[in-house]
């Protein structure tokens, strides 16, 4: 929780050696998984998405039923313009989501979360009026995750060139 919060406050390069211990240490697989998740998003965005994917990459190795990890393996190869394999990882993503062997994401974190994952296939596939409405639902949800989404919900309809609705979307803060 203390890496989440330094960087959630911008303080990725002191985040990701705690993430980095939690990945390799924690004390049950669950923290481990967690660690490994974040640590390998959050050196992405700091180091580049290659050392992100590398390290994503390790954490599904170490650790299978990743739901968190997977997840980011989709919007890594997003990122790295193959959409194809955004898509695949995604949809792996779902099916770790519906078995949670972990209990990672319940209730509506995992609801919210199977929104993340199709919602980013739809894009991948070109079909924004449904990434649409799926992010819709996941900003009217009120998860912690709303903002991210709302923003996100912004880019779709952008995408979609439908740039009033874009501008449209309330920004949660």
């Amino acid at each position: 929780r203390y890496a989440i919060y330094l960087a959630s406050h911008d303080r990725h390069a002191e985040a990701v050696p705690v993430l980095k211990a939690v990945a390799e240490t924690g004390s049950t697989r669950l923290d481990r998984a967690f660690g490994y998740g974040d640590w390998g998003w959050l050196s992405g965005e700091q180091d580049g998405i290659d050392t992100g994917l590398r390290l994503t990459q390790r954490a599904m190795a170490v650790e299978p039923d990743n739901v968190n990890a997977q997840l980011n393996l989709g919007g890594l190869f997003a990122y790295k313009s193959l959409p194809e394999q955004s898509v695949r990882e995604n949809q792996k993503a779902l099916t770790l989501l519906a078995s949670n062997k972990l209990g990672m994401y319940s209730g509506r974190e995992g609801i919210a979360f199977k929104g993340f994952a199709q919602t980013s296939i739809d894009e991948q596939l070109g079909d924004f009026r449904d990434a649409a409405q799926i992010a819709t639902k996941g900003v009217q949800a009120g998860t912690s995750y709303s903002p991210d989404t709302s923003a996100e919900l912004a880019n779709i309809e952008a995408d979609e060139h439908d740039l009033a609705a874009a501008r449209s979307i309330p920004v949660i803060v």
